[in-house]
């Protein structure tokens, strides 16, 4: 199973149960995903992805996902560094 190599914003969902959700689009290899992350001001996370790439890593939720503490990390830390100008943003 392979890692990522791109993943960058595609769309604001906006707020949701006090956070925010956004729409990413991640790359592995040649195919492109679509994942739902939606954070809180309290770090907490929740990831959705795709029945494509459910379906491609043979997996019922991306929780199953063999590079789910890296990808998290990654979205939660380098793709998503601005976190608390979007939470102003949306939660305002």
């Amino acid at each position: 199973m392979d890692e990522p190599n791109f993943i960058t914003i595609l769309d604001y969902i906006g707020e949701i149960n006090n956070g925010v959700a956004i729409i990413l689009s991640i790359k592995v290899k040649e195919t492109i995903y679509q994942i739902i992350y939606w954070f809180d001001k309290d770090d907490n996370y929740k990831l959705s992805a795709d029945k494509n790439f459910l379906k491609d890593y043979n997996i019922k939720t991306i929780y199953e996902y063999k590079n789910i503490k890296k990808l998290a990390y990654y979205i939660h830390n380098v793709v998503l560094d601005n976190k608390d100008e979007i939470l102003k943003e949306f939660l305002n």
